[in-house]
């Protein structure tokens, strides 16, 4: 008997450090509700020692309840705020119960009150892309960071100032994985015709995505933001290929575009692919890019009037790469 109110004393010490500490940054809205839902728990919960008949520390037969209460093995009553409440466990089980349910609410009340995307509510996300989807110590060790914390370039400074972040914080999923090397290529071609197969992006997906993780768990939706530095760095585009690709074929854009889908279709079985296309690039990439998309029924997201510095998303950039995948995927239900 003592062990077990000793735990739920425990239990309701750890309800109330919770109250003081829930998270109330998100929205307005959110703010509000958790400062009355707090201030009406610490209420509800302060020591009421002035009763009358004086029960609080006198009797060795009282077990604490926290700040809540006493419980009398003795006469098996229970006391809440120096008042007596009848005796038997289902009033005991039911403040139990309400406590956990309150605790519940100022959990969900500490996010946004309602996702901006249905679709992705709750959802994980794994992330395959260059710099734009970087941001120093969310990417695996080793990979090559732009955004980080001192970078004058651009004004995001913070992980929360990364689309994705904001996505997740807009639509309530979850990031799984973030598989994002500064200056990569789809294809194993890189700037100045360099072999860049250790950075691509055919060859990181095998080993985050891929065949290496196949016992690891699965992201619902991988979102693909690429083809940039394919672009800029003027690396053979070639044709779409859907079949026999040959390592010559994956030195060339549309064919390593067509391996890619193949290959995240087959070890991601049922995980949505959302391919997001940057703005300003070849007239060229844009058709072959929507062709290898239709066939391999990838979703594609032509990104348009994105804020840069430098090339790249600042803030205002990144806010709208957000919204615009929000937008799409809403306008899809």
């Amino acid at each position: 008997m003592v062990k077990s109110f000793a735990s739920v004393n425990l239990y309701f010490t750890f309800l109330g450090v919770c109250a003081l500490t829930a998270p109330t940054t998100v929205s307005n809205s959110s703010k509000t509700n958790n400062f009355f839902i707090q201030l009406i728990f610490l209420y509800i919960t302060f020591p009421f020692c002035g009763n009358k008949d004086n029960i609080f520390h006198a009797n060795s037969n009282l077990f604490p309840l926290s700040i809540l209460g006493y419980y009398c093995v003795t006469t098996q009553n229970l006391y809440i705020c120096g008042e007596l409440k009848q005796s038997n466990m289902k009033r005991l089980t039911f403040l139990v119960f309400a406590m956990t349910y309150i605790m519940a609410g100022m959990a969900r009340s500490s996010m946004n009150e309602t996702s901006q995307c249905p679709f992705l509510d709750g959802k994980s996300i794994s992330i395959l892309g260059d710099s734009y989807s970087t941001f120093i110590g969310w990417i695996p060790s080793g990979y090559a960071v732009w955004y980080n914390s001192a970078s004058t370039k651009t004004d995001v400074h913070k992980v929360e100032n990364t689309w994705w972040w904001k996505l997740c914080d807009k639509t309530h999923c979850t990031l799984l994985t973030n598989s994002s090397y500064s200056g990569s290529t789809i294809c194993n071609t890189g700037y100045n015709g360099t072999d860049a197969t250790k950075s691509s992006f055919i060859t990181r997906m095998k080993k985050d995505m891929g065949q290496d993780r196949v016992l690891q768990a699965k992201p619902q939706v991988i979102f693909i933001f690429g083809g940039t530095n394919d672009s800029w760095a003027n690396v053979p585009l070639g044709k779409p290929k859907y079949e026999n690709w040959t390592s010559d074929d994956l030195y060339q854009t549309f064919p390593a575009v067509c391996y890619m889908f193949d290959y995240l279709k087959k070890w991601n079985p049922g995980t949505k692919i959302i391919f997001l296309s940057n703005t300003e690039l070849k007239a060229a990439f844009y058709t072959g890019l929507q062709e290898a998309c239709k066939h391999y029924d990838i979703d594609l997201i032509q990104l348009e009037k994105i804020g840069k510095q430098a090339g790249h998303p600042n803030i205002e950039g990144m806010e709208a790469i957000a919204n615009q995948i929000i937008s799409y995927l809403n306008k899809k239900k």
